[in-house]
């Protein structure tokens, strides 16, 4: 098997970022406005003190100058993880393409990811005496609409992204 060239790696990481903001803007706006927009707004909320607020003006500034360069960062590195199984993925069929990428992005990025946060399984076992139940399901249901744009799109870019092996 030959290397591929810069550009091809530069290309598939490239599609890779745009389809991770993507996802993320649709998710994140869906997710905030149908399941969490009484959560951030509610001066109850548990997750005043977790995460930042709108109700915290001067944080919720400083996460939204942020976000973009840092969502950029995470894009990349995703796309540098995905272009290191672009040529299995190329080989299969987008059904199988969209399955494996699910399976990185969600299972292996958020519900087992050793990382505590609400929705994923460690963030339900040590965070279930500050979140109930329902605010775990919020945040599953809004990642697991992240993943499943994430992985259309890109699915559905990775045959034409990488140059056909000779």
């Amino acid at each position: 098997m030959t290397p591929q060239p810069l550009k091809s790696q530069a290309i598939f990481v490239g599609k890779t970022v745009v389809a991770h903001l993507v996802s993320y803007a649709i998710a994140a706006t869906a997710g905030y406005y149908f399941l969490l927009r009484d959560l951030y707004n509610n001066e109850a909320s548990p997750l005043r003190g977790y995460l930042a607020t709108p109700g915290e003006p001067e944080e919720w500034a400083l996460i939204g100058q942020k976000l973009f360069p840092i969502e950029l960062v995470r894009g990349f590195l995703l796309g540098i993880v995905f272009f290191s199984i672009s040529r299995t993925l190329q080989r299969w069929g987008k059904k199988r393409r969209f399955i494996a990428i699910i399976g990185f992005y969600f299972i292996v990025g958020f519900l087992a990811s050793p990382g505590i946060s609400p929705g994923g399984l460690e963030g339900m076992l040590y965070m279930q005496n500050q979140f109930a139940p329902l605010v775990h399901e919020r945040f599953f249901w809004v990642t697991f609409l992240q993943s499943v744009i994430m992985a259309l799109i890109l699915s559905n870019w990775i045959r034409t992204s990488l140059p056909e092996e000779n």
